[in-house]
């Protein structure tokens, strides 16, 4: 479908713009890979995982849904933090980081690619 597509892609672009980041020198290089990382990232998904939870449930339960989501999203900030503090600080490089969060986008595009669609509808 065109969401499961346009979530997908926003999450590879934005993997794939932080994989080149990883390894660029250039600052003006490195602005605008950040800015297409950023857009992508929400755009794509926007587009997509946001708008999905509200067809794919009975809209008395939407709420309870987007909160869940939200507080899944508030634990992967809380962890994140300290793993990027840790990983340049073990390699002493921003480009391992980027390569780390841009491998995180790979894996959320797969996944959300395999388990990303709704046959059915639930029954309350």
């Amino acid at each position: 479908t065109i969401r499961r597509f346009s979530t997908c892609f926003g999450f590879t672009f934005a993997g794939v713009s932080l994989w080149i980041l990883s390894i660029t020198s250039s600052p003006s290089m490195a602005v605008v890979l950040l800015c297409l990382a950023l857009a992508s990232n929400g755009a794509g998904p926007a587009a997509g995982y946001e708008a999905a939870k509200l067809d794919v449930i009975h809209p008395s339960q939407t709420g309870k849904v987007h909160s869940l989501s939200n507080t899944f999203a508030t634990l992967a900030g809380l962890i994140g933090i300290p793993m990027v503090a840790y990983v340049n600080e073990a390699t002493k490089s921003w480009g391992a980081t980027f390569a780390l969060v841009g491998l995180f986008f790979f894996s959320a595009a797969a996944g959300f690619h395999k388990y990303g669609y709704w046959n059915g509808q639930i029954k309350l």
